[in-house]
């Protein structure tokens, strides 16, 4: 009788066993699942931002453009360091995308930070070429 509870007390505690270590399972899936959203998610947040930026400095490389083919030697001269800078902003923009396009799950937390930093760099350079060109275009209308 002894032998049969402790075969009992044995299968009972192999299948409370097994029932933890599904359910850990299950929980450990569900959480990867979620690491992965998650990851995908903010790889596609980030993407979507940086590819947001790098449209704004197109369309001011095309309006620095315009402004410069009014065909008059000083004002092109005085685009040139704009266009400069928005053709840098604009190729840092395509090195973070690259970056962030080739990022895995496992080197995401560092790309993340990397190009974070590097974003919120670009974007204050770039709203200060943005200043930069109404300045410049405000001197020459008002010349």
């Amino acid at each position: 009788m002894k032998t049969y509870k402790n075969q009992l007390s044995i299968l009972s505690l192999i299948v409370g066993l097994a029932l933890i270590s599904s359910a850990c399972s299950t929980q450990t899936k569900e959480k990867e699942k979620k690491l992965s959203d998650d990851f995908e998610q903010q790889k596609e947040e980030l993407v979507e931002k940086l590819e947001s930026i790098e449209e704004d400095i197109d369309d001011s490389i095309d309006e620095v453009k315009d402004n410069m083919n009014i065909d008059e030697g000083p004002i092109e001269r005085n685009f040139e360091k704009t266009m400069s800078d928005l053709e840098d902003r604009k190729e840092e923009v395509g090195e973070a995308l690259k970056e962030v396009r080739s990022s895995t799950k496992k080197d995401w937390k560092k790309v993340k930070s990397e190009v974070s930093e590097t974003y919120d760099q670009i974007e204050n350079k770039f709203e200060n070429t943005k200043e930069d060109i109404k300045e410049r275009l405000e001197e020459i209308t008002n010349s």
